[in-house]
């Protein structure tokens, strides 16, 4: 990497299902703010759904993302500043082809760093995306650390039910 140049990196875990496995993803975009890679990560999980084979395909998603501000931007709560409108108008444009496909999509928030197993996952496949070769080592074995330890997954899952009642 040159100096001054900067990367983050976005994660995308989609649950397995009845239909397919889980998914990891994950990606390194070239940008100093974090909202930029999160928001390409929710346009990276609406693409990977678009993609499917309509076997394979569920009726219904919901993504969830730990940044506030991307959620209020893309369900158009907060009207996307100058930097963000394109990307937030593409992300409303693949919903809406998803929509006509008959499939629904919900963007809601969690909080971050509060023991939820998928977003500690995603948030270690962001960090390796964004990483030097070193520092992607040891993300790497963190994220086999927190997949070790899905033992605790039901007290997880009552963390993510505190908010989003419906998952």
């Amino acid at each position: 990497e040159a100096k001054g140049k900067r990367y983050g990196g976005y994660g995308i875990k989609i649950e397995k299902t009845a239909k397919q496995g889980e998914v990891l993803q994950w990606g390194k975009v070239r940008t100093e703010e974090s909202q930029r890679a999160e928001m390409t990560g929710v346009s990276q999980a609406l693409q990977h759904i678009m993609d499917m084979q309509w076997t394979d395909r569920e009726k219904e998603y919901t993504i969830l993302c730990d940044c506030k501000t991307v959620v209020n931007f893309v369900n158009k709560i907060w009207r996307a500043t100058k930097g963000y409108a394109w990307q937030s108008k593409y992300i409303r444009s693949q919903r809406k082809w998803l929509r006509r496909k008959g499939i629904k999509t919900a963007i809601k928030w969690i909080p971050g760093h509060c023991d939820i197993a998928g977003n500690e996952e995603v948030d270690t496949l962001a960090k390796i995306a964004a990483a030097s070769w070193e520092q992607t080592k040891r993300a790497r074995e963190r994220l086999e650390e927190l997949q070790v330890g899905k033992f605790a997954r039901a007290h997880q899952r009552k963390a993510l039910e505190r908010f989003v009642p419906e998952v």
